[in-house]
């Protein structure tokens, strides 16, 4: 556009959100890294994985503790 040509394209690239490329996610999606591990890291980093509670804030009525240990059911208890 700094010529005077008008496209969509343009439009497009005024107005839409630019985000910056974290590192996270360059090494995420990597073409070296399997595309299961990749989604499941996204889904994991994103807090979309299948655990209590996150199907608890969509809703779903579960229990609230870990079967193993009695502690609270939660993502961050599974991965620390």
């Amino acid at each position: 556009m700094p010529n005077g040509d008008f496209s969509l394209l343009s439009a497009y690239n005024i107005v839409r959100k630019k985000h910056a490329v974290l590192v996270s996610r360059k090494m995420i999606w990597s073409l070296r890294m399997p595309s299961k591990v990749s989604i499941f890291m996204w889904r994991l980093l994103n807090s979309a994985l299948p655990f209590s509670d996150v199907l608890v804030s969509q809703g779903f009525n579960l229990p609230s503790k870990c079967p193993f240990c009695e502690h609270e059911d939660e993502l961050s208890h599974y991965f620390s």
